[in-house]
């Protein structure tokens, strides 16, 4: 057991998901140099080592690097015209930190069981994120938002809700032992309890959003038979999750108070400060595309114009990305979405041999919309480097789901 937990912390996979959340925890590691780098560094060599051993295959690989690098390059380009000097500063940061974000996984998550081990390293990170954050809300009376490690709750939130993600789908897909299944349905308890205890609107409402939409998609008519089929699992799911809202909504528990008083501002006053503010940003940044729409006003130029130079973004990835590298830098970005939509899809509807298969294919997919979502109403670029992530494993999911593959990895996941 000792073993299994060893090899889990230093597994190339684990490595590569300590690099995209080191800025949610590095604050709290003292350390003489940025984690970030560190576990860059880190997880460049272990995808060297893959490469020297040629167990990176090249299916999706040459047309996500060409289009990543053209949307690179048209950052860096406009950093010779943008009026922001922290210009040259957030495109070395999107090449060196976002860049890696997108092409380590290519070279990384090779196989079946190695995109198991990914996603299982997204949910261990949930779980321990949760218990700090539990300690956090037991030693701190007087926090009205809930954080840990320096980070923000809306980090918090994301953390926590990629986790229940892959727990839920494991769950509601798979077959596993009643053991299995208590020791889910409790981490997901507790996470749920902490996503709520931290006060973020956004990651619980798109969480929601999220698994409410995959429950929808299973239930299936056949239109000439009249047969209605559903998994039982979605059934319980729906039902649970109605009965836990309405049990929230109608609590006196205390703990629950900031998530409430936030959700009444959504609906009042206008949609509160933090409604109000994006809505304020969004028309800058409108206003931006409009005066120079198709090559933008420069990499960080939002945060020239609308804050007078201190850093800030419009809190849409769209509007960022749109008035500050113009169309082209959006049709770039749209070409990416869509081409590794149509890899993944063609892979997705091949009668999977394997339960994991469909398993992490769900996974797959509702953690990227998941990522998807929250990156157009927060963070930047920059920021939101789990969705590029994503992207780039959609590109390769060719290598785990073909009905060709010859993995015979059976193991159970999460």
């Amino acid at each position: 057991m000792f073993k299994k937990i060893i090899h889990y912390i230093i597994c190339k996979e684990t490595i590569f998901v300590l690099f995209l959340y080191a800025g949610f925890f590095k604050s709290a590691i003292p350390s003489p140099v940025d984690l970030t780098i560190i576990f860059l560094v880190l997880s460049f060599l272990f995808a060297l080592k893959e490469l020297l051993n040629k167990a990176v295959f090249i299916n999706g690989i040459a047309e996500s690097l060409v289009l990543f690098s053209l949307f690179t390059i048209v950052i860096l380009i406009s950093t010779f015209y943008t009026p922001s000097s922290g210009g040259g500063e957030k495109a070395l940061h999107f090449t060196l930190i976002t860049g890696w974000s997108f092409i380590g996984p290519l070279f990384i998550i090779n196989t079946k069981e190695s995109l198991y081990k990914f996603f299982n390293s997204f949910f261990i990170m949930g779980i321990v994120a949760s218990l700090f954050a539990l300690k956090e809300f037991l030693t701190n009376d007087d926090a009205f938002f809930i954080t840990i490690f320096g980070s923000d709750y809306l980090a918090l939130g994301r953390v926590i809700g990629s986790a229940i993600i892959v727990a839920l789908v494991t769950l509601m897909i798979q077959q596993i032992s009643s053991k299995k299944i208590f020791l889910l349905l409790s981490s997901i308890s507790l996470m749920t309890f902490v996503m709520i205890l931290s006060g973020g609107r956004a990651p619980i409402f798109f969480l929601l959003l999220v698994l409410l939409i995959y429950s929808i998609s299973q239930f299936k008519v056949n239109f000439k038979t009249g047969i209605f089929k559903y998994r039982k699992s979605n059934l319980y799911f729906i039902l649970l999750t109605a009965v836990g809202v309405i049990f929230f909504i109608n609590s006196n528990i205390v703990a629950f108070e900031t998530l409430k008083i936030r959700i009444g501002h959504a609906f009042t006053e206008g949609g509160g400060d933090s409604i109000a503010g994006r809505t304020d940003r969004f028309e800058a940044a409108l206003n931006m595309i409009s005066e120079k729409p198709f090559f933008g006003y420069g990499i960080d130029s939002f945060s020239h114009i609308y804050n007078s130079g201190k850093t800030d973004w419009p809190h849409n990835i769209f509007l960022e990305i749109t008035s500050e590298i113009g169309f082209l830098g959006l049709f770039i970005f749209i070409s990416m979405l869509f081409l590794s939509f149509f890899r993944f899809f063609k892979t997705a509807f091949y009668k999977s041999e394997d339960e994991i298969s469909v398993v992490l294919k769900c996974q797959l997919f509702l953690l990227f919309l998941y990522s998807f979502i929250n990156a157009n109403v927060s963070g930047t670029i920059i920021g939101n480097r789990v969705m590029f992530t994503f992207i780039a494993i959609l590109f390769i999911s060719s290598r785990f789901f073909k009905t060709h593959n010859k993995t015979n990895y059976t193991e159970k996941s999460a």
